[in-house]
């Protein structure tokens, strides 16, 4: 029997699961003490340089407090956790790796869109769309990540980086800068032989014979390797982030591409929709030509382009 802890810390809370090999026997339970304030780092990592990992995003509840990490995939799409969803997540902030500073863009959630099949990190699918009210401004300290393809192989001992505002240790301090450490893919076989009954589709990296990892609040955030983002910080062992015990656990995003790519497809931007009634008349779109109007607006969300029969004098 083992126990899982849910890499959520924004408050020093923390979600704890008993998993075996054949069934989940208890439920989630999360304790939040009442004056603790959010964690801020990652496990024997450094201070993040700046502008890298432009795409980094803090998500943030009601009153400001840091409780996940997530990261930017489009100017209007954050991917994160599904855990994350339980702690009301209600903007993201993005564009400054310092949480206490004021340089940068706090922008609202406007949709939460979990995965259908996500019950609890126990049985996998712990990830999460957030679409956002209006788009990021893009620049030298914001840009996107890319996701990668739907078939990816890692290789065993590959170094990649993991990077949060998550604990420092496990009755560590905060700290206000995003910190980054290099983790190393552990081969699944190993994997499934120390977490007997793990989902499927997770990729497993840092944690176990190792000084270096994610801890408490780096939920959401990105496992990056060759540039890709390839996972997403899902739970570690006990609440322990002093290793070496279990590897750390991310859920596989490239197994998630067909999912990622319809949601982005079904949920155009609200707040470009209200604002551009679309008039396509014989000179097209944005000045296009109407054979190159309907790739444009397959490429930028924009299905209701299509409402609109063409006339037959354009033709």
């Amino acid at each position: 029997m083992m126990e899982i802890t849910m890499a959520t810390n924004g408050l020093n809370w923390w979600g704890r699961a008993v998993l075996t090999a054949d069934t989940v026997r208890s439920l989630m339970v999360v304790t939040v003490p009442e004056t603790s304030e959010f964690a801020t780092g990652i496990i024997h990592g450094e201070k993040a340089p700046e502008n890298s990992m432009q795409y980094m995003v803090s998500v943030q509840d009601n009153k400001g407090r840091h409780v996940c990490g997530g990261f930017l995939i489009t100017e209007d799409f954050v991917l994160t956790s599904a855990h994350c969803d339980d702690f009301n997540p209600a903007y993201v902030v993005l564009g400054n790796h310092n949480l206490k500073k004021a340089d940068h863009q706090k922008i609202r959630i406007e949709k939460k869109i979990i995965h259908q099949r996500y019950a609890n990190i126990q049985h996998g699918n712990d990830i999460m769309l957030l679409q956002l009210s209006e788009k990021v401004r893009l620049g030298h300290r914001v840009q996107t990540v890319q996701l990668p393809p739907a078939e990816i192989n890692l290789q065993e001992n590959q170094v990649c980086q993991v990077a949060g505002w998550g604990k420092t240790k496990p009755d560590g301090e905060s700290v206000d800068e995003l910190r980054v450490v290099d983790v190393s893919v552990v081969k699944p076989k190993v994997c499934d032989k120390q977490w007997p009954g793990l989902p499927a589709n997770v990729t497993c990296a840092g944690g176990y014979k190792t000084t270096k990892g994610f801890c408490q609040g780096d939920s959401g955030g990105p496992l990056v390797c060759d540039r890709f983002a390839v996972g997403l910080v899902s739970f570690n062992y006990e609440s322990n982030c002093n290793y070496p015990n279990k590897p750390n656990v991310y859920t596989d995003i490239s197994k998630y591409r067909r999912w990622i790519d319809e949601v982005l497809r079904q949920n155009p931007n609200p707040e470009l929709l209200a604002g551009q009634i679309l008039f396509i008349s014989c000179g097209g779109f944005l000045g296009l030509p109407l054979k190159d109007t309907q790739r444009y607006a397959t490429l930028n969300r924009f299905p209701h382009l299509f409402m609109f029969p063409y006339h037959h004098e354009c033709l």
